[in-house]
């Protein structure tokens, strides 16, 4: 088996990329604290902190990054968190040293004092012209987790530095959270404030939410006004906003992740940003370079972006972001993104007051790819299939850096149609060019699938392209005080507020402009693919890339009841865009308003694009083949006489892992193989019988959609069984008509609901060896 083969089917490295931007402050920029110098500071023999007492009542900018020394399960390797940026000073009050923060932006007028204390520290000595205190102890209560307080259980200091622009504080501490210590490095860093008297804050105004967004500031209450406002963040621009590539770069990566950074130049309309290389020994995090930073780990894959900013103008100061490798080594895996806490209740570690920098976390999970007939037809492509998602993935998080938050609606731009997409695709993959295809998204910062984002990332490498219309509009807006523009298919927006929200067209990865269309094609072609699912899951326990998780062939875990439930919850899906409160932002947005005195021509215009949509694709029959009566009993029939084929290719059979070693199945492991899979599949036939009669039983149909959906079958059959043997009644109105299930002859009927969608309670990833990680359905990587 060819080594190239190998590289595609193995659970492989993860990759992460660092860059950094030389805008930021002046050094004196029309500053508010125009006399503050960098104190002198110095780290004593005790471990204390000595400063200069010329450092007391003066204003601090306060930047504070979190470096995970558990080496997350994520990435593999410490990675950083910053923190929101505070406006703090020194007050000295007897034996004590209080940290204050600023109430500039927390009172409306100076008339009433105002005094916030965000620690104490113990002054341990005091000489005339320096103060000593403990930084440790007076650390040890502004820790926190989520809402929580956690003491530090052991902390010390591990350098103070005098740098050329601030006071840099590294402090190694142990947190203790309930149970467990968690062990981290926190970088503080002080310089004196000096806002840049010409930066251009930009408010952030609720009336533009529904058209654009940005990440801002905390909420700050006007001087003599008392309403509170928020400013965006952006950047200066008075300098380039230069990003540096990690040195850990793959050299054969670098062209494409700087041509993700520079696609943003195009939104300006000038050579904005920049992309270089960073000095030998700059890694993220780092306040002098907004660095991209790859990080190499096997099994697990992010990227993630966060950056600092200063908390009263809103302008940028630095940023970082980390890209994990499997982006590049498994470029034909679907990459089904979610977010790792798609409910919103992720917690890190943090300090009180403090919220996190962190904007994004594009996540990956993998599902499976027929990749023996990609080796045989286009072997020079699969480098070029990596290159285009990392060149779509870093675009996407510099485009949080400038400061743009996702846009979830961006692929209802697209009007291709699903097959239109797949058809561009194997173009694409044939040819190795992209010719005459119109983007299928308005933004890069959206979620895309991964066919998507491989087209969006080719796209951006075209010279002759420009910057996708959400994309263009909204840094125009920001930067250039550009109006918002009135074209609502091109610059549809929403974001995560909307997510998992009213809005069927407002979701991760919901496909095209027809989501409707792009659920019966999941389906369809699941129900299709499960063969080679089940033969990459044997694949990957025989040669994953960590010995460590290797598993005989006869202890690879199948499970039908799982098996079935993944394959229908595209199917289920589809039948709940037929409830009768099924909201379109697309739709909605072509009104002034909605409410009770117009909701019938919204749901007439609702009921229009299914019709068409369902048309375009000659009927339900045609967009759901298999839900036609025998047609998914036949498909199934076929599953062994598939799944042997597979296995039974030299190719398949034997190979060499990334790292060279080799690995075969012996002629006992195929027999186990198809035993196995003959078990499985026979078993499938009823479980996947009863999940999608039950599904299609329980179809709403309460919107009047034309008559293409006479073609459903009625329900399920009498009295059925479920899982235990108990029998139960029918639903009310099952069962009338023809009674034939879906599937076939022999057909057990099962309670359902309403299928998992993606970050579901239950839906989240499996650990090692389960059917999800082998199958592909749900495993380990992530991006943001």
């Amino acid at each position: 088996m060819r080594y190239l083969r190998s590289v595609l089917l193995l659970p492989l490295i993860a990759i992460a990329a660092a860059a950094c931007s030389q805008g930021g402050l002046p050094e004196n920029g029309g500053s508010a604290n125009p006399n503050v110098a960098v104190p002198q500071a110095n780290l004593t023999a005790e471990g204390n902190v000595s400063v200069a007492k010329e450092a007391l009542e003066k204003d601090f900018l306060l930047e504070t990054s979190f470096v995970d020394q558990n080496a997350s399960p994520i990435f593999g390797s410490p990675t950083s968190q910053a923190l929101q940026n505070r406006v703090v000073r020194f007050v000295q009050q007897k034996e004590k040293l209080f940290l204050m923060e600023s109430s500039k932006g927390y009172v409306a007028s100076d008339a009433l004092s105002a005094d916030r204390i965000l620690t104490e520290f113990k002054v341990i000595r005091e000489g005339e012209n320096e103060i000593v205190f403990d930084f440790n102890e007076g650390m040890q209560n502004i820790f926190t987790f989520g809402e929580s307080a956690f003491p530090i259980g052991q902390s010390f200091l591990k350098e103070v530095a005098q740098q050329k622009r601030r006071l840099m504080i590294r402090q190694i501490a142990q947190v203790r959270l309930s149970t467990f210590a968690y062990p981290v490095e926190v970088i503080y860093y002080l310089e004196p404030y000096h806002p840049d008297a010409d930066f251009e804050a930009v408010e952030s105004r609720r009336e533009d939410y529904d058209r654009v967004r940005f990440f801002e500031t905390t909420p700050s209450v006007v001087e003599e006004f008392g309403a509170t406002q928020s400013f965006i963040n952006k950047w200066s621009l008075k300098n380039p906003v230069v990003f540096h590539l990690s040195e850990n770069t793959p050299e054969e990566y670098r062209d494409a992740v700087k041509e993700g950074v520079l696609y943003w130049n195009k939104a300006f309309g000038a050579e904005v940003v920049k992309a270089e290389m960073a000095p030998k020994g700059i890694n993220a995090p780092h306040p002098d370079y907004n660095v991209i930073q790859w990080v190499t780990n096997h099994e697990g894959g992010l990227a993630y972006a966060d950056m600092q900013e200063d908390p009263l103008t809103g302008e940028l100061l630095h940023a970082q972001i980390y890209f994990a490798s499997s982006w590049a080594v498994r470029p034909l895996d679907y990459l089904l993104q979610e977010s790792i806490a798609p409910d919103g209740t992720q917690e890190n570690l943090g300090l009180k007051g403090f919220r996190a920098g962190s904007v994004c976390d594009y996540p990956k999970f993998d599902s499976f790819e027929d990749l023996i007939s990609m080796e045989e037809t286009a072997p020079g492509q699969v480098k070029k299939l990596a290159k285009d998602v990392v060149r779509m993935v870093i675009a996407h998080e510099v485009g949080h850096t400038l400061g743009l938050r996702h846009n979830f609606a961006g692929s209802s731009y697209s009007e291709l149609e699903p097959a239109a997409i797949d058809a561009a695709f194997a173009e694409y993959l044939r040819t190795g060019a992209l010719e005459n295809i119109s983007p299928v998204s308005s933004s890069v910062m959206d979620y895309l699938r991964y066919k998507e984002d491989v087209l969006t990332g080719a796209y951006i490498a075209r010279p002759d392209s420009k910057a996708l219309p959400y994309d263009a509009m909204a840094i125009q807006w920001a930067y250039f005080g550009a109006a918002v523009s009135k074209n609502i298919q091109a610059t549809l927006f929403c974001t995560e507020d909307r997510v998992r929200g009213p809005f069927e067209d407002c979701q991760k990865r919901d496909g095209s402009g027809a989501p409707f269309a792009v659920q019966a094609q999941d389906f369809e072609e699941g129900v299709r693919n499960l063969p080679g699912k089940i033969a990459r899951m044997y694949l990957e326990a025989k040669s994953d890339v960590d010995p460590r998780f290797r598993l005989p062939v006869e202890k690879v875990p199948l499970d039908a009841e799982w098996a079935a439930s993944q394959l229908t919850a595209s199917l289920g899906n589809w039948v709940s865009f037929l409830r009768a409160d099924v909201r379109f932002l697309a739709v909605e947005r072509e009104f002034p308003f909605v409410s009770d005195l117009n909701e019938e021509e919204v749901k007439a215009k609702i009921i229009d694009g299914f019709d068409r949509t369902i048309a375009q694709a000659g009927g339900v029959e045609k967009m759901l083949p298999s839900i036609a009566k025998q047609a998914l009993y036949a498909e199934v029939q076929q599953y062994q006489k598939r799944f042997e084929k597979i296995i039974s290719d030299p190719v398949y059979q034997e190979g060499k892992t990334i790292f060279g070693e080799d690995y075969r199945f012996a002629e006992d492991d195929l027999k186990i193989m198809k035993q196995n899979a003959h078990a499985l599949f026979d078993l499938l036939k009823e479980k996947l019988a009863a999940k999608v009669t039950d599904i299609l039983a329980g179809a709403p149909r309460m919107i009047p959609i034309a008559a293409s959906l006479s073609v459903l079958p009625p329900g399920p059959l009498g009295p059925v069984r479920d899982g235990t043997g108990s029998r139960r009644k029918r639903r009310p109105g099952a069962g009338r008509g023809d009674r034939t299930p879906v599937l076939g002859p022999g057909a057990h009927g099962g309670a359902l609901g309403r299928p998992l969608r993606p970050g579901d309670p239950g839906s989240r990833p499996q650990p090692r060896g389960s059917p999800d990680r082998l199958l592909g359905c749900g495993g380990g990587r992530q991006r943001e």
